[in-house]
């Protein structure tokens, strides 16, 4: 079960960062983007739960996760790494599901009452993976405990902002837009975070410094482009269009 669960996360996540690309480059607003953007968030929920379903059973059930043909040594190390390797899943998980949300939130112009609390369980689970990883950094277990002090605080640092409730200033079309390109940085973070070992050959148990240094980079891509949309978004006329009831009514992502 297990192992199609994982199978149905990293294709989910496949689909989700096509579907979120294909709807930065098509015609904003029109049927095609309208249905790219229902599809990212629908495949985008499906990485959330699996995720968090996947880091629920990494914490709490970690010899399941462990198979066979390890020696005592290893498996003993093993059950010391793996859980927090998996607690990191489950932070940016949460992340994730808050940027959806909010995407999905902001253009239809709903309730947005459930983001509190989804935003208060990133920070109370954040920082419990900071301070657990903080612990065993200080009792000598370093490595991956540094991705939990530092992923950790994402989470906490989310629940401060928006954590007494989440409200935008902007332009429906300027907050969906902004949110949906985090969530999918995000997606693109996480893979770069756990699949960057296998591909480059960089250790994430042993907290190999070029894991780091590439998440930080594709964060900050992010960021810069988020930051590039709504500039480009706030220029542009149609962001009266965009806000506009009957294009907002039914809309979902994008």
């Amino acid at each position: 079960m297990l192992v199609a669960l994982r199978g149905v996360h990293i294709l989910a996540g496949c689909l989700a960062l096509g579907f979120g690309v294909a709807a930065l480059v098509v015609t904003k607003g029109d049927a095609r983007h309208r249905l790219l953007g229902r599809w990212f968030v629908a495949v985008g929920r499906v990485v959330v739960v699996s995720a968090l379903v996947s880091a629920v059973s990494g914490v709490v059930a970690v010899d399941q996760r462990l198979g066979g043909g390890l020696s005592a040594a290893e498996r003993a190390e093993a059950r010391d790494v793996v859980p927090v390797f998996f607690s990191l899943l489950g932070v940016l998980g949460l992340l994730a599901a808050f940027d959806l949300e909010r995407g999905v939130a902001s253009i239809r112009q709903s309730s947005v009452a459930h983001l509190r609390w989804i935003a208060v369980l990133c920070g109370v689970v954040g920082l419990a993976v900071s301070g657990w990883g903080l612990m065993r950094v200080i009792d000598g277990r370093g490595g991956v405990s540094w991705f939990a002090v530092v992923v950790g605080l994402f989470g906490v640092e989310t629940a401060v902002r928006h954590g007494r409730g989440w409200r935008s200033d902007d332009a429906p079309v300027v907050s969906h837009a902004t949110a949906m390109i985090d969530a999918m940085f995000g997606f693109i973070a996480a893979f770069t975070l756990f699949g960057a070992g296998r591909l480059l050959s960089f250790d994430l148990f042993a907290g190999d410094v070029r894991i780091i240094v590439t998440v930080a980079v594709v964060v900050l891509a992010g960021n810069v482009l988020s930051r590039w949309w709504r500039a480009r978004i706030e220029r542009s006329a149609g962001v009266a269009r965009y806000s506009a009831p009957e294009s907002a009514a039914g809309t979902t992502s994008g």
